[in-house]
C-alpha cells in the first residue's frame, strides 16, 4: 500500500504504547476489518507531526478479499488524515522497509510576513526574509556519502553514515521547497539540515561552518531542528517489485 497522511495529530509512524500513531491506527482498522492481527512494514519511520505524501507499507493476510474493496472499505474505516492511494498484491518476499533503495523527503517553508490560512498545517511559516543563494551554496555540503550523527538527535549504536544522493532548492511563490533524497535518514536528519540551512539564508552560518559541524561526527551539533509541520515523506524508491501473479 501507498499511504498519505497528516501526521500532526500522530506520534510519528511507528507503533508506541500508549500513543496514537500512523501504524497503530492502521493496523487497528485492517485488523478490524479483515478479522485477523494485522501487522504492518513501513519504509521508513516518520517522526511525531511528520507528514506523508507516499508512505508503502506492506502486510501479510489470509484474506481472499479484493484489493479493490479492501481499498474502498479500509479507506472509509480509516480517520479523515490517513488514506490509501494504491494498493496491489505483490510477491511474499517483499518488504516496505528493507527493499527500499531511496527515500524522498521534502522541507516546506512559507517565506513572507503573515501566514497561510489554508496550508498552515503543512508548511513551516518563517516570517524573516530569507536569502536562497545563501542556501544554494549552503546546500552542496551535505550531497555525498557522510557521517550525519551532528544531524540526529538520537545516539544510535548503528552507523549514521548516509548517502544524500540528491539535494535542491527551489522558490515558487513564497514557498521555499526543499527536496532531498537519500538511501535513508537518521532521526531528525531532514529537520536538522533545514534548521541550518535557515540559518545560512539569515547570513549566520557559510559553507565553511556547516563542513565543520558535519566533518565533526558528533562533536559539534547542527541546528537549530527545524519544526516538523513542513516535513513530507514524498516518495520511497525500489528497483523492482514483483507482483504476484
Amino acid at each position: 500500500m501507498i499511504l498519505e497522511y497528516l501526521g500532526t495529530n500522530y506520534a510519528g509512524f511507528q507503533k508506541q504504547p500508549e500513543l496514537t500513531t500512523i501504524q497503530g491506527k492502521l493496523e487497528e482498522i485492517l485488523s478490524i476489518f479483515l478479522r485477523e492481527e494485522i501487522k504492518v512494514i513501513g519504509s521508513g519511520r516518520t517522526d511525531a507531526g511528520v507528514h506523508a505524501a507516499g508512505q508503502v507499507v506492506n502486510f501479510k493476510t489470509n484474506s481472499d478479499v479484493t484489493i479493490r474493496r479492501l481499498w474502498w472499505s479500509v479507506n472509509g474505516m480509516l480517520p479523515y488524515d490517513i488514506k490509501i492511494i494504491k494498493a496491489e498484491d505483490v510477491d511474499e518476499s517483499f518488504n516496505a522497509r528493507r527493499d527500499a533503495v531511496s527515500r524522498i523527503y521534502r522541507y516546506y517553508i512559507l517565506n513572507r510576513n503573515y501566514p497561510s490560512v489554508f496550508k498552515k498545517d503543512f508548511v513551516y511559516f518563517f516570517a524573516r526574509p530569507l536569502n536562497l543563494e545563501k542556501i544554494k551554496e549552503t546546500l552542496g555540503c551535505f550531497i555525498g556519502k557522510h557521517d550525519f550523527s551532528s544531524f540526529c538527535r538520537i545516539d544510535l549504536k548503528r552507523s549514521s553514515v548516509r548517502n544524500v544522493k540528491r539535494f535542491e532548492c527551489s522558490l515558487e511563490d513564497d514557498f521555499i521547497i526543499f527536496e532531498i533524497e537519500a538511501d535513508s535518514f537518521l532521526h531528525s536528519m531532514v529537520r536538522t539540515i533545514v534548521g541550518m540551512l535557515i540559518e545560512a539564508g539569515l547570513g549566520r552560518v557559510d559553507p565553511e561552518e556547516v563542513k565543520n559541524v558535519l566533518n565533526s561526527k558528533g562533536k559539534i551539533k547542527g541546528g537549530p531542528v527545524a519544526p516538523s509541520v513542513g516535513l513530507v515523506l514524498w516518495e520511497v524508491k525500489y528497483k523492482n517489485v514483483k507482483r504476484k501473479t
